[in-house]
């Protein structure tokens, strides 16, 4: 270690210049106080930036410096609110700024929100070892000559990592998309992209992504992750992902998530035959939709795909009878073929085949239900997977678990889930805060929480889906547990944050 020390500052300044990786500059920093020291200042400050438009000092700086601006590898911009954006959205987002010491207590006042993205754009002409850049804010950035936000990430070659919300103010309506922008359309190189888009919703013609899709064909022929989530909610219709699945050929793709479009069993047959590195894989409903029973592989297709090792299972139903619109999107000339009113309801036809599925996997060890609607189907599931640890209810409305009769079938069937340790069960419990003042509510979830644990007295946490009861102590009659949200841990010790309550005559 002496030695190592003795490094001039500026030998090791080059070394750190070849770490791209945020937590890769804090291991390497961490190494000893020499390190620390000389990198602290520098490459820790500025190797990861998160932040939103309003920062035009951080901005101006990164301008106008050349050094500075040289340590940024990965770059994100934030919404100066996060509650400017969907739940289902802000949750799966690293929202949390990461900025220089100097800019974290900086106040851009109340008008925060009408900065544009002219700062950011010349800062970026400067970040030329950018590896990652990603735009959180809503509405997209407006690219105009001389302000080209996407032709100068294009510019730089050295962007691999993309991660874009093409999402759209309702006030504005004429706002410019991301995926109809030239300059966007032109991006080359990427080895993931991350797209979420609302553009398509806005027009009156059918969705077309086919420009987005043609130029990750053509200009990214090293994509490891593609992520695409077209969201249609005025459209009965879908893209088409013709392009992708037939043109598609990626050697190295190992995740493919998408939503919103649609292909033929046999182009998305051949496609997944092309790409056995494929580890991780999430298909739209449409995809292939109808003709699902259509679509067939090789066996051995897919070795590297995380199925086989599957241990979470969620928003899957055990209906006999289904809606299939209830499934799918409209599909004409399928309908047309078949002469069936998607409407009515059906014998389902995919239900034995998923039963036969979960059995197959005995290393699933969480499943979520939906639209539950009698006890018998958790008896089918005990039956094909007797090994659940978690289980996820959510009741057919229709249903009503409170009456007594209907409780005591319920609880019978859960009782044949011998390992079952955590429970979410909308429809019956609500592990909402009532106070003092609405004490019959907490002595009713103190109620449900016993008989929950006399036919599953392996549960450790027992919940609805934003709160959760974990168990501390089980014994001599007494029950005592604490009320936590559902991310908290399930570490059955009581902290100074915690509700604690007690049931007695256990």
């Amino acid at each position: 270690m002496s030695r190592i020390v003795e490094l001039p500052p500026e030998l090791l300044d080059q070394i750190a210049c070849f770490i791209d990786a945020r937590e890769d500059i804090i291991s390497f920093a961490l190494a000893c106080n020499y390190f620390f020291t000389t990198l602290s200042q520098t490459h820790l400050q500025y190797r990861d930036i998160r932040g939103p438009l309003c920062l035009v000092p951080l901005w101006k700086r990164l301008a106008e410096d050349v050094r500075s601006a040289s340590l940024v590898r990965s770059l994100t911009i934030l919404p100066e609110d996060s509650w400017d954006l969907q739940s289902v959205v802000r949750d799966s987002l690293p929202l949390d700024f990461r900025l220089p010491t100097e800019y974290r207590e900086y106040d851009p006042g109340p008008d925060s929100r009408r900065y544009d993205s002219v700062p950011v754009n010349a800062a970026l002409k400067l970040m030329v070892n950018l590896r990652r850049f990603r735009w959180f804010r809503v509405p997209p950035p407006v690219c105009e000559e001389g302000n080209d936000l996407w032709r100068t990430l294009g510019g730089l070659g050295t962007v691999r990592d993309l991660h874009v919300l093409d999402l759209h103010d309702l006030d504005l309506p004429d706002w410019p998309t991301v995926v109809s922008s030239p300059s966007f359309l032109s991006l080359s190189g990427l080895s993931s992209l991350d797209l979420r888009t609302d553009a398509l919703d806005y027009s009156h013609d059918e969705p077309d992504l086919t420009p987005l899709l043609r130029m990750l064909v053509n200009n990214c022929p090293n994509l490891v992750s593609l992520r695409i989530h077209l969201q249609l909610f005025s459209h009965d219709e879908t893209a088409s992902a013709h392009v992708l699945v037939q043109d598609g050929q990626w050697s190295n793709l190992a995740r493919l998530y998408l939503e919103g479009l649609n292909c033929q069993p046999s182009d998305l047959s051949s496609f997944l035959c092309r790409h056995p590195t494929l580890e991780e894989l999430r298909l739209p409903c449409m995809m292939p939709g109808y003709r699902w029973a259509q679509l067939a592989l090789p066996p051995g297709n897919l070795q590297n795909l995380l199925a086989p090792r599957l241990g979470t299972l969620h928003d899957i139903d055990l209906n006999d009878t289904v809606c299939l619109s209830d499934y799918f999107h409209w599909d004409f000339e399928w309908e047309e073929e078949h002469d069936i009113n998607t409407e009515d309801l059906v014998q389902s036809p995919w239900k034995r085949q998923l039963l036969q599925g979960i059995s197959s996997h005995p290393t699933i060890t969480s499943v979520g239900l939906a639209n539950v609607s009698h006890p018998s189907q958790l008896l089918e599931l005990a039956g094909v997977a007797p090994q659940l640890t978690q289980l996820s209810l959510d009741l057919d409305i229709s249903i009503d678990p409170q009456s007594e009769r209907q409780e005591q079938d319920w609880l019978r069937a859960l009782s044949h889930f011998h390992h079952l340790e955590h429970i979410i069960w909308y429809g019956y419990l609500q592990m909402g805060d009532y106070g003092e003042r609405y004490r019959c509510f907490q002595d009713e979830q103190g109620t449900k929480i016993r008989r929950l644990l006399e036919v599953c007295p392996t549960l450790r946490e027992i919940g609805d889906p934003w709160r959760k009861a974990v168990v501390i102590h089980r014994a001599g009659g007494v029950l005592t547990w604490v009320k936590r949200h559902q991310k908290d841990s399930g570490d059955p010790v009581i902290r100074k944050t915690d509700e604690v309550y007690t049931v007695f005559n256990v």
